[in-house]
């Protein structure tokens, strides 16, 4: 059962503390947190985070009708906070069926916070979203669901 963040008695401590430091972060990202009750025992109680990092669509200037050109920029503050230096890639949902493995360049972790993926540029170009207007990228969410694996969700 989930408990709403306004009415948090009966809940411990350390979820009504986690409850009331939600944050957003300077960049734009956020985490939910919401408490849950175990199915097990109703004493017993999780704190669930979900980590939406925004995100804009990015272009090399000279896509193709490929995707070939079309990614993802992330702000290097999330690069930093939502992404380890241990990966080689991420895997992105694109939708319920669809998942790619985006490789993370050596300059993603200087200066180049793209992730580059022919794909997502076909998924973009798809939903209409790319090509878009000069100097009007669309603002998009990247869900993290668990280490390096992420949702890609189109605005609304």
């Amino acid at each position: 059962m989930a408990v709403d963040a306004g009415r948090c008695e009966g809940i411990d401590g350390a979820c009504r503390e986690r409850l009331a430091h939600v944050r957003r972060l300077d960049t734009g990202s956020e985490r939910r947190v919401g408490c849950y009750a175990s199915d097990h025992a109703q004493s017993a109680l999780a704190v669930e985070e979900e980590i939406i990092v925004l995100v804009t669509a990015w272009s090399n200037g000279r896509p193709l009708g490929s995707g070939a050109g079309y990614g993802l920029r992330i702000s290097a503050a999330d690069r930093d906070e939502f992404f380890e230096p241990c990966w080689d890639s991420v895997e992105i949902e694109l939708g319920p069926a669809d998942a790619v493995t985006v490789s993370l360049s050596k300059s993603f972790w200087r200066t180049c916070t793209e992730l580059r993926s022919a794909a997502v540029g076909r998924w973009l170009m798809t939903l209409g979203l790319a090509p878009w207007p000069k100097g009007a990228p669309p603002r998009l969410e990247l869900v993290r669901l668990r280490g390096g694996r992420f949702r890609l969700i189109a605005p609304s």
